[in-house]
């Protein structure tokens, strides 16, 4: 954008009559529109009307419309209307020029001050043709002369010392500029971070620029999110309205900033104005800026991991909706490790939407369905991407973007994940016990219980919720069967402790006293978390059927106790 001026807009294309603003000055930075040359402008030539200039739809700069005279042998002349430049210092002249190869009259730019009576004001020297057929931007400083002048006129004088008689000379977006005594401007909005998430706050910064030949001061902003999409503030998208006092020199810039909270996802238009008591110029008061906001992280997890399908099979990812409300996946990607620096696999490029609770499955082919018939149901979401995945079976990183290109959740699987009890976990993928836990703790995950090898659309064969809140430690399910049949597998122990943060050491022993397992080790923690365990001891062997003791201990960052507390869990078989 140009900076800091108010703009006297002449282009010369056309739209609708009523869209014409006449001069003087404008009030904003819209084009105008003129549809053929208004009242006001005014057009000359040594021979009745031949030659005069009139509008052409024939090659404008810009659409739709421009103006043209012909014949480089006659003297023609094009005046703009009457410009005040009352408390106002001219700045520039621009426009556009395009000549035919035979138009070689010399061309002037003058400018008058009694309205048009005479132009003894030259603004540049002769032009001549640029030897180029198509339109050459040309620019001028206005003279200080014009400096309070109210009745200026802008003149193109075209000399007729040309040879070309059919030649053509075009004019097209005249913009003549001008600095009001008074004049601020928004001139950047800056977000930060760039791309927050949903639930997140997030800054907004606002650069206010003194536009004016006079110092100015007592600015406010006004920050406004549009809820209803019109562009426009409204009073109830209000969202800030900072003030400063401080005084801003011709040309200086200020910092205005305020924070918009409780975003949600999507994208929305932000609106910083600036108000100046006695602006001259209200068309550089507003400034929009469209602001991206990413999805929370984990509102979609990597749920279900199929890396070594049996042969005839493919690989697979599943994802589940942990999020209360509808996801659309339009626009966002998987990645594979090998992935991750290069491009993106793209799950959707149109409307794909999992509901609360719903599952998206993500296949490599469409061996998928043969697989998984119950798949092709019209209630499942299905995307098959032929060569989204290449996932390596020594461990590989599964990760999921939105459209903002946020990482939503990502997930570095081992085959250490699998159920050791297993000789060979091929054809069979990996399961998260809990969704709400973390994906990359081991403990949270283990494979299939499955007969088909997989769960890709349902519910995990593994799935264990964490056991309600009563106590400072608990256990669910209680007592639990590790025989990697796909019930109750594993058992979950959620504990509360007394702080806000803490280290914890959770340990499991046998009923003879003896340490089998540890389950967190210097692990930090807040009031309340859970830990999983599987039933195996360090040695990754199963336990035996018996009671159990977990001992859960918490100390502060100088190594003090802050609690210790003991949990009984049992394992069991089936009869």
């Amino acid at each position: 954008m140009r900076t800091l001026y108010v703009f006297l807009l002449v282009t010369l294309i056309g739209i609708a009559q009523a869209q014409i603003r006449q001069f003087p000055f404008r009030e904003n930075f819209d084009t105008v529109l003129l549809p053929a040359l208004p009242a006001g402008w005014v057009t000359t030539s040594n021979r009745s009307a031949a030659g005069d200039f009139v509008t052409t739809h024939s090659v404008p700069f810009s659409e739709s419309t421009a103006v043209v005279s012909t014949n480089a042998t006659l003297s023609q002349t094009l005046a703009a209307p009457v410009l005040d430049f009352t408390d106002r210092e001219p700045d520039s002249l621009t426009f556009y020029e395009r000549r035919s190869a035979s138009h070689n009259s010399g061309l002037l730019v003058e400018a008058s001050t009694d309205g048009g009576a005479s132009f003894g004001i030259r603004i540049g020297d002769t032009l001549k043709n640029a030897g180029v057929t198509s339109y050459v931007p040309r620019t001028y400083r206005l003279p200080e002369i014009l400096v309070g002048q109210t009745s200026v006129r802008i003149r193109w004088n075209i000399l007729g010392d040309g040879t070309g008689s059919t030649g053509t000379i075009r004019f097209d977006d005249v913009v003549i500029s001008a600095r009001a005594a008074f004049d601020a401007a928004v001139t950047g909005l800056v977000f930060f971070p760039a791309i927050p998430r949903a639930g997140d706050s997030v800054g907004v910064r606002a650069t206010i620029r003194n536009a004016g030949t006079s110092a100015i001061g007592n600015l406010k902003v006004d920050f406004y999110a549009d809820a209803n999409a019109d562009s426009l503030p409204g009073i109830e998208e209000l969202f800030g309205s900072p003030v400063s006092d401080r005084a801003l020199q011709p040309g200086e810039t200020l910092a205005v900033e305020s924070t918009l909270r409780n975003l949600t996802n999507g994208d929305r238009t932000i609106i910083a104005v600036v108000r100046l008591p006695g602006d001259r110029n209200a068309s550089n008061d507003l400034l929009r800026k469209t602001l991206s906001v990413a999805f929370a992280r984990a509102t979609l997890i990597v749920n279900e991991i199929m890396y070594d399908p049996l042969p005839g099979n493919c690989e697979y990812a599943e994802l589940l909706n942990r999020s209360p409300v509808p996801v659309d996946l339009h626009g966002w990607s998987i990645y594979d490790a090998g992935g991750v620096g290069g491009s993106a696999h793209v799950i959707a490029r149109s409307a794909f939407v999992i509901g609360p609770g719903e599952y998206a499955v993500i296949g490599s082919d469409s061996s998928l369905f043969s697989r998984f018939p119950y798949l092709a149901s019209e209630f499942s979401h299905v995307a098959i991407k032929p060569g989204a995945f290449s996932l390596n079976n020594s461990g590989d990183e599964v990760r999921v973007t939105d459209a903002t290109g946020t990482t939503i959740d990502s997930v570095h699987y081992l085959p250490g994940w699998q159920n050791p009890n297993l000789d060979d976990p091929g054809g069979r993928s990996l399961e998260r016990i809990n969704p709400g836990l973390a994906g990359n703790d081991p403990r949270n995950w283990s494979t299939s219980a499955s007969p088909l090898g997989g769960t890709p659309g349902r519910t995990n064969t593994l799935f264990t919720p964490a056991p309600a809140p009563g106590g400072s430690i608990s256990f669910s399910p209680n007592p639990f069967s590790p025989d990697g049949d796909g019930f109750e597998d594993a058992t979950i122990m959620s504990y509360s402790i007394p702080a806000r943060s803490a280290v914890i050491r959770a340990r499991v022993f046998d009923s003879r006293g003896r340490l089998i397992r540890i389950l967190a080790d210097g692990e930090p923690s807040g009031p309340k978390g859970e830990l999983i365990w599987d039933g195996f001891d360090d040695d990754r062997r199963k336990a035996g059927i018996g009671i159990y003791v977990v001992f859960l201990e918490a100390r502060d960052s100088d190594g003090r106790t802050l609690d210790a507390v003991k949990g009984v869990v049992v394992v069991a078989a089936k009869l």
